[in-house]
């Protein structure tokens, strides 16, 4: 199976495993995902998804952080950063990537399972 064929399995099963009542919290941080990578960068962005009051960042981190492979058995937040924040610039670079990647694939996931648009992702939320 190909990597992009995993990542969207992976991120489909992921998305797919929300409770109701977390679909629209979680689908306007998804939305956000792809720029705010770009724009702050990863570390940064997972450290916006953990300190997030709500439970929506804090799932989307934990499955960003499977998908990079960088995640705690014991679920730690600053491990985890550490862990990122701490690697060498090439494997920054390759987890960024990575990251693009999957926050691709959660966008779509979000529209095709949730049927949720940007729009009304941002209602109520």
């Amino acid at each position: 199976m190909s990597k992009e064929r995993q990542r969207a399995l992976a991120t489909l099963q992921q998305v797919q495993g929300l409770e109701e009542s977390n679909h629209k919290r979680y689908a306007s941080l998804a939305f956000g995902l792809p720029s705010m990578l770009r724009s702050a960068g990863l570390c940064q962005t997972l450290a916006f998804l953990a300190s997030r009051k709500h439970v929506e960042g804090q799932i989307l981190f934990r499955h960003l952080t499977q998908g990079l492979t960088v995640s705690e058995p014991s679920g730690n937040c600053a491990a985890v950063l550490h862990a990122v924040s701490g690697g060498s610039t090439t494997q920054y670079l390759a987890w960024t990537r990575e990251a693009l990647a999957l926050a691709d694939w959660y966008v779509r996931h979000v529209q095709g399972q949730l049927r949720l648009t940007r729009t009304q992702s941002e209602d109520d939320s």
